[in-house]
């Protein structure tokens, strides 16, 4: 789970901020994958999140989208008991906060 937000924190972060869809998309997707890390999420929230990540792709004018679509919806699909104890708030590390980082994919300048 903790990745997943990760990488969609990263899309989240590192679009080009061009596509309507896509800027608000992400940052909507990584959202719901924090509160889910965290045990903050509600069955809204995965009904929204399972949503956005088939109505959303392809609405894009990169691929970047594409690829936060693709990582939302293999969450959802070959993780579903992970999916359903974040929910639940039963995963320990997670709610200890082990996994957190601010900027876990940060380029580092040159």
């Amino acid at each position: 789970m903790a990745v997943a937000a990760s990488v969609l924190a990263y899309f989240d972060r590192e679009n080009a901020g061009q596509c309507g869809s896509c800027f608000n998309g992400t940052a909507a997707m990584a959202a719901v994958a924090g509160a889910l890390r965290d045990g903050a999420a509600t069955a809204e929230d995965l009904a929204r999140l399972r949503r956005w990540s088939v109505m959303l792709r392809g609405r894009g004018a990169c691929a970047t989208l594409d690829a936060a679509t693709n990582m939302a919806a293999s969450l959802l699909d070959q993780f579903p008991h992970a999916v359903e104890r974040h929910l639940d708030n039963a995963c320990q590390p997670c709610r200890l906060g082990a996994f957190r980082a601010d900027r876990p994919y940060e380029v580092e300048p040159v």
